[in-house]
């Protein structure tokens, strides 16, 4: 990703605080009661560049100059042990954790006991509330990040999985388009493995495995919610994506099964589709020598292709659908910016996350990070460009469920994928077991 440069910071700011008549912007008026000096710390993963963050952080303090934000940033692995060892050693009287905080779009279930719900707007403070909310972002965001008519984070962005394909192997298949259902897909998958002597030469696609293809139960849950599978009951309070249902013609069918079957068929040397085993080298790995033709990921995948090898001749088209008739359905993965309960500030740190979710720094995050942006107006500006359409065009369908655990539902997904590709289970089996250990925590909270 590419670092902002200065001067386009300083027209950021400048675009914010002096007021460009043609944009019909103004510098916002200072507020009675913010004369206290105020510093907000603000936590969150190393993903992006902590000098393009802070920079873009100082254009708040440039609006409220009595508020001093500092960034502290953290790897992914010993991020949310941080958090939760600060947060639970913090008093009413010493905040040793952040006011502001980074949150994964599937921690609310976790967290929410942690967050301090968006207040109500104030003469002081001017708040969005929940309609704003669902008219600013996208709506997966206000599915993952609200709850019971209160808003617990706002995204900085929102990016989804899509389809990474080869064109030079799709070329010399003679496949002449991205698939754009997984019937296509599967059909190309067919033409493009090889195999010698029982052995895969040539991938068509990475799938079908666990442990070595990137975010396998991702790909798995898109498949799922894609077919119409309800994922948990309406008050979450049952876990149901093994549960039957009746098409039109009274015939019960397992919307779960046949997205696993689906999925594991890609691995399974008996079935036309076979292309993928556990000898395989890892799916990113694999697609970047050549080896694997198609993959499903995030937009951010893409620095890591180029880092690989930068003559790789890939495209990236829209996730796969079921086809004809149906809803688009998208799988999101994204972080978004929350309060702790434990601030003594919640009306300066939302107005700070609000101020870093608006529009002007929202469209600066874009230019800095290239991700794909989580506000419909912005989406509407880059949805035709040829890095970023795709994926903010996905995040209008994106579509998620309320997970527990989500560390422990990736646990339990992937040793499903596993049980079935080593023939522990059967499809059915492995399914109803996976059902019984998420239902386990919900029992567990």
């Amino acid at each position: 990703m590419k670092n902002i440069s200065w001067y386009k910071l300083l027209g950021v700011l400048l675009v914010i605080c002096v007021g460009l008549s043609f944009a019909g912007l103004e510098c916002p008026p200072k507020k009675e009661g913010q004369e206290e000096e105020i510093t907000l710390q603000w936590w969150r993963v190393n993903f992006d560049d902590s000098r393009d963050m802070l920079e873009l952080a100082n254009g708040f303090s440039a609006v409220y100059p009595n508020i001093k934000v500092e960034i502290k940033t953290f790897t992914f692995a010993e991020y949310e042990e941080a958090l939760v060892d600060a947060i639970s050693a913090s008093t009413a009287e010493e905040n040793k954790g952040p006011d502001i905080l980074s949150i994964h779009n599937d921690w609310l279930p976790r967290w929410q006991d942690r967050l301090q719900a968006m207040p109500e707007s104030s003469d002081n403070y001017e708040h969005l509330n929940l309609r704003e909310y669902e008219d600013t972002f996208v709506e997966v965001a206000a599915t993952e990040l609200t709850d019971e008519n209160q808003i617990y984070a706002c995204p900085l962005y929102v990016d989804t999985l899509a389809l990474y394909y080869n064109q030079d192997l799709l070329d010399s298949a003679g496949v002449p388009n991205a698939p754009a259902t997984w019937e296509d897909f599967s059909a190309a998958v067919e033409k493009m493995t090889v195999q010698e002597a029982g052995e895969i030469i040539q991938s068509g696609a990475a799938m079908g495995t666990s442990t070595n293809i990137n975010r396998s139960t991702d790909i798995l849950e898109l498949l799922m919610l894609q077919n119409g599978t309800q994922m948990i009951n309406d008050d979450n309070t049952k876990i149901t994506f093994d549960a039957s249902q009746v098409d039109a013609e009274g015939e019960a069918f397992n919307p779960g099964v046949i997205a696993t079957t689906y999925y594991t068929d890609f691995a399974n040397a008996q079935k036309a589709t076979y292309t993928w085993n556990l000898n395989q080298d890892y799916s990113i790995d694999a697609f970047v020598s050549g080896k694997t033709a198609m993959m499903m990921n995030y937009s951010f995948r893409q620095e890591t292709l180029e880092d690989k090898s930068a003559n790789l001749n890939y495209r990236i088209a829209p996730s796969p659908q079921i086809g004809e008739g149906q809803s688009e359905v998208n799988y999101p993965n994204y972080w978004a910016m929350a309060v702790s309960n434990k601030t003594k500030y919640p009306d300066q740190a939302w107005e700070f996350v609000e101020f870093m979710t608006g529009y002007d720094i929202a469209k600066a995050y874009l230019d800095v990070t290239e991700r794909p942006p989580a506000r419909r107006d912005i989406i509407a500006e880059v949805k035709d460009d040829p890095v970023l359409g795709v994926f903010a065009e996905q995040a209008l369908s994106a579509r998620s469920w309320w997970k527990p655990d989500n560390r422990q539902v990736e646990v339990i997904f992937a040793r499903m994928i596993d049980d079935i590709n080593v023939g522990r289970s059967s499809v059915e089996q492995a399914m109803s077991q996976a059902q019984q250990s998420a239902q386990q925590l919900i029992k567990d909270e």
